[in-house]
Parts: C-alpha cells; structure tokens; sequence
C-alpha cells in the first residue's frame, strides 16, 4: 500500500479503538501523520462517546497529527476531513448522490447514514496531539438506530475492501489540508462543503440536548457552525444532531 508523503500506516486486525490507539502513542511521543486502522474494533466510539458498533469489514482508521492549527481553527479540520471523504468515497465507489450531513456525516439519498468522523486533541510533550477518526459501513451498516444507514458495498453493487479506501482517502486529505492551510483557507474548505451538502436550503430538523429546531438549512457561517432560518428569525447552531427530511 503505497500512501502519499508523510502519511505512514499501522494494519491490526483487532483493537480496542483506533483512537485510543492513536492518543496512546501521541502521549509516548510517536510522530504524526501515523494511520492506525483496524479491521475490526472490540471498543469503537462515536462523538459525544456513543457506542460505533465495528464487526470486520468495514472501514476504521484514525489519523495523527500535530498541532495542524492554531487552537480556534482546530474544529474546523472536520469539514475538511469530511470534504476528503466525500471525494474518496465517491472516487472508490462511482456513486453520484453521496452528501455531506453538518457536521461531519458521510450520507446517501434522503440523509442514510454511510460513515462518521470522530476529532480529538490532547497535549502531550510533541506539542497539541490530534486524532481525526473515521468510520465507513463498507460491508454492513448498523441497524436500530435512530437514522438509517446504509453500506458502499450494496449501494455500488460490488465488494470494495475497506483497506482500499485508505490511499484515496490520504491523498484527499494531503490536498485538502493544503487548500485549508492551517485555516487561513476556510472559505475554500467552506464552499467545497456546500457543494457537496445534504438538503441546503431544505427544511431540516437540529436537535439540541432537549429542544428540536426545525427550519431551513441555509448553510454555515465563517466558523463553520450551522445556519438555520427558523421564519425571520435566523439561527446559528453549533452542536446538535441534525436530520434531514
């Protein structure tokens, strides 16, 4: 497997979480641009620490880096990393209809789940380490959950190994991450992002710890965080889980 510059990759077939694995070796001083990806994971998480169910065959991976930003720009690397997924994604499976669900979901057709991306940062004696995970239903899609999910494997019509995403995905990134440079390109990284975004200018549905918003996705603003118009009132949202409709 042969990664684009400086990107370098660790195969396990078991671990824990890749993320974990990621932090472990962050704070013991490995150097970044280290891949660790598993084919299965026995304790795989998701944001706000949510279960990411992991049988083999699908897609697990996290990447190292090192202080890729100043410390405000930081959140900002998941747009990227959503806009280098989507591009791998759709580069390895030929598919047409897959979107970007804020802040960071890989969909297809009306909001069915295909891959989350996990961002963490830690200091450790290197400087600000950080984890950027991903997690890809390429062979089988977790069911009972409150949204749909789907798969690449069925929605392509043919077996994509989950390792082949790995090469497409680090050279999106190395392209990307260059065009955010360090964020000083946000509004590039922005605009790539609404291009490829799920029910812009749609209806959709935020949800907010106990409060559900409904109104119309009108994109982001320069920091990334939601725009919802919710009648003549206009509203900025930065977290919650949103649905599309």
């Amino acid at each position: 497997m042969l990664l684009p510059s400086p990107f370098r990759v660790e195969i396990f077939d078991t671990l824990g979480s890749t993320h974990d694995e990621v932090l472990s070796r962050a704070r013991l001083g490995e150097a970044g641009f280290l891949w660790i990806m598993a084919r299965s994971q026995t304790s795989g998480r998701g944001r706000l620490g949510r279960v990411w169910q992991s049988p083999p065959g699908n897609f697990y991976a996290s990447l190292l880096l090192y202080d890729p930003a100043p410390l405000d720009s930081i959140a900002q690397l998941g747009f990227v990393a959503g806009v280098a997924l989507y591009d791998a994604a759709s580069e390895i499976s030929g598919l047409s209809n897959l979107r970007l669900k804020w802040p960071n979901d890989l969909v297809v057709g009306g909001g069915v789940k295909l891959s989350g991306l996990l961002l963490e940062a830690v200091s450790t004696p290197r400087g600000r380490a950080v984890a950027l995970g991903f997690g890809i239903n390429c062979a089988t899609s977790p069911k009972g959950l409150e949204y749909k999910t789907a798969c690449l494997n069925d929605l392509a019509g043919r077996h994509i190994p989950a390792e082949t995403l790995l090469v497409p995905l680090s050279t999106a990134l190395d392209v990307w991450m260059k065009v955010w440079e360090r964020g000083q390109g946000f509004a590039l990284v922005r605009k790539a992002w609404m291009e490829r975004a799920a029910n812009l200018n749609q209806i959709i549905k935020v949800r907010r710890h106990a409060d559900v918003l409904s109104g119309i996705f009108e994109g982001l603003d320069s920091s990334g965080r939601l725009l919802l118009r919710c009648g003549k009132e206009s509203v900025t949202i930065e977290a919650g889980d949103v649905f599309l409709i």
